[in-house]
């Protein structure tokens, strides 16, 4: 995904004849990323199309409130498993 100020960079570059690989260079992005841009395939600022987010489904929020769930439903057994680690001593209370 390349910004809009250099999208519109690029074009201007181009128009002065630059090589798509030294607009690449110039910018630091990909050639192949340029090259979309330039053809208008793509606007700027978007993702390409089709690409999902993997952490999506299992956000940041999800997660937490997993582990404080998990946390909250330990037995003392679990607790006493690994007495040396520092983590699970402190998890258990």
């Amino acid at each position: 995904m390349i910004p809009a100020r250099a999208a519109v960079q690029a074009r201007h570059l181009h128009a002065d004849g630059w090589t798509v690989s030294a607009i690449a260079r110039h910018l630091g992005h990909d050639r192949k990323t340029v090259r979309i841009y330039l053809a208008g395939v793509r606007d700027p600022g978007q993702p390409r199309a089709g690409t999902t987010d993997t952490f999506g489904p299992f956000g940041i929020a999800d997660r937490l409130n997993w582990l404080a769930k998990k946390r909250l439903t330990k037995t003392s057994s679990q607790c006493r498993m690994s007495p040396r680690s520092y983590a699970v001593r402190r998890s258990c209370g």
